[in-house]
């Protein structure tokens, strides 16, 4: 659907300038299109020098762990085809750490991971303890099975 989306936004942008052309000629072209490119290129800066959340989460946690503990879970989608909107959980030892809404699972999951970043920077200890715990859990459970083969 994203791609319906970006094939109807590259058309209209195509329209334009025709129309743009057939009414101004070239110079008003030209004028028009290099004013767009540059604005555009300014925006990829910005995205560019962007925090990528999910990469900081994921090494935040192979740096401490060895391995990545978090998860993200779709939790809703809203409103119509074209504008709409996706929640997602970013989980940490089974436990919600934080919520992000966008309008792509890639956008929803940054936001989440960047407010679960914030959550975890108020208090490391706590968050490393959960993660202890759960792979204690694991541990004491699999060594329970494990017991209970050998009986």
């Amino acid at each position: 659907k994203s791609k319906d989306r970006s094939q109807v936004l590259g058309d209209c942008l195509e329209a334009i300038i025709g129309a743009v052309y057939l009414d101004g000629g070239y110079k008003s072209t030209r004028k028009l299109v290099l004013k767009w490119v540059r604005s555009q290129l300014g925006e990829l800066e910005n995205e560019m020098l962007t925090i990528n959340h999910k990469g900081a989460l994921q090494e935040w946690s192979q740096s401490h762990f060895g391995v990545n503990h978090f998860e993200y879970e779709l939790i809703d989608t809203q409103g119509p085809d074209h504008a709409k909107q996706f929640s997602v959980q970013v989980k940490l030892a089974s436990q919600v750490l934080a919520e992000g809404l966008g309008y792509s699972k890639k956008e929803a999951e940054s936001i989440a991971a960047e407010k679960a970043l914030k959550q975890i920077s108020l208090d490391e200890a706590r968050y490393m303890k959960m993660v202890q715990l759960s792979a204690g859990e694991v541990t004491k459970a699999t060594d329970d099975s494990n017991a209970e083969a050998t009986d």
